[in-house]
């Protein structure tokens, strides 16, 4: 993995209050992935995003070669817990089945 980079405010103040229960439970090598997740996204978005718990849950598992079965509302970040794994492993491919012309747009945009 590559060194971190430099993170917005809000991309620290984000890592600084993630529950201890769940940065307590990380094995070096996810605490890495975790920092290095939010710096490519704060580098990819421009600092405006920042992952959610449950997008960071959805990294380590799927990282780890677990399944995931995600349910989450309409507009929650559904499509950002896939895509963090890829931005931590660009020479993996994904195939996304999505019957919304819409979504598609936004998958990729």
């Amino acid at each position: 993995m590559s060194s971190v980079r430099p993170l917005s405010l809000a991309a620290q103040d984000t890592i600084e209050n993630l529950p201890t229960d769940f940065t307590g439970a990380l094995s070096t090598t996810q605490h890495q992935q975790v920092l290095e997740a939010f710096s490519r996204l704060n580098l990819l978005s421009q600092g405006s995003q920042r992952p959610k718990l449950f997008q960071l849950r959805c990294l380590i598992s799927l990282l780890s070669a677990r399944h995931v079965v995600l349910r989450a509302a309409t507009g929650s970040g559904k499509t950002l817990a896939m895509i963090l794994p890829l931005l931590l492993s660009p020479n993996k491919t994904a195939i996304t089945v999505t019957p919304l012309k819409l979504l598609q747009r936004d998958h990729v945009r």
